[in-house]
């Protein structure tokens, strides 16, 4: 999943439009610009080290150091910040002619985000990867199946188009969101044309 996340932004990265990140962080969201994403990357991708810990990432002793880490790297990166709250109001600001919301993992499908896009003018866009948890619960960790079904009802609800990453993916997604009341529409670009340009 790591893999094809980060082959979508290496994709994104190669488009002449604008091109912003969201993260979030443990104090709220950061925005990231073209730069920002692509010194991002390059930590990601072992071609920059990490930076030190911030004095803000450092009030939360309990969180692993990599994770402090990122998370001041990212404040360092950052374009803007918000606190979770004003996340409508900094998308607003920056994007007032509406955007197109990529969320390429099965992270942050929350009711925030997702509100926070729509009530922006954004588009939103999901890329489903697959889902297993809910076809074999017995093998998931405690809570995790209602956390993920819970993350599906918001696709179904909030998603403009679902982006699948096989036709197989598609038909196992689609019986679910048919029964929770409604199928985005949704397409099936291979992950070679995705990637084709770093080839």
């Amino acid at each position: 999943m790591d893999r094809v996340e980060q082959a979508y932004l290496r994709r994104f990265l190669q488009e002449e439009s604008p091109c912003f990140g969201l993260a979030r962080t443990a104090l709220g969201y950061v925005l990231l610009d073209r730069e920002g994403l692509e010194g991002f990357l390059a930590r990601l991708e072992g071609r920059r080290p990490w930076g030190r810990s911030g004095i803000l990432s450092r009030l939360g002793r309990s969180r692993p150091d990599a994770v402090r880490r990122a998370e001041s790297d990212l404040r360092r990166l950052a374009l803007a910040r918000s606190w979770r709250s004003a996340l409508p109001g900094m998308l607003r600001r920056h994007f007032p002619g509406g955007f197109d919301y990529f969320n390429t993992g099965h992270s942050n499908l929350t009711e925030r985000v997702l509100e926070a896009v729509k009530a922006a003018g954004g588009t939103v866009h999901v890329l489903i990867h697959d889902v297993i948890p809910l076809e074999y619960p017995a093998f998931q960790r405690a809570g995790s199946v209602k956390t993920f079904e819970a993350k599906l009802r918001r696709v179904s609800a909030r998603a403009d188009r679902i982006i699948y990453n096989s036709n197989d993916t598609r038909d196992r997604t689609e019986r679910y969101l048919d029964a929770m009341g409604r199928v985005p529409p949704g397409l099936w670009p291979t992950l070679a044309r995705i990637c084709r340009a770093r080839m």
